[in-house]
């Protein structure tokens, strides 16, 4: 998705279910404004994985 080191290692903590340390920077580059990172937090909001559900 993404060739940037940081972003991919929030990636594989997510994978691995390590959502302490890998939704903060997830929604850390989603409110950097990247819009692939915010449709998929968007989807984490959705189905309240890692963070609080809200629709």
């Amino acid at each position: 998705m993404t060739a940037d080191p940081e972003l991919e290692q929030a990636f594989e903590l997510f994978r691995k279910g390590d959502m302490e340390h890998s939704v903060p920077v997830l929604l850390q580059y989603a409110e950097e404004g990247d819009p692939e990172i915010q449709s998929f937090v968007g989807t984490l909001y959705a189905s309240g994985e890692g963070v609080e559900k809200d629709l």
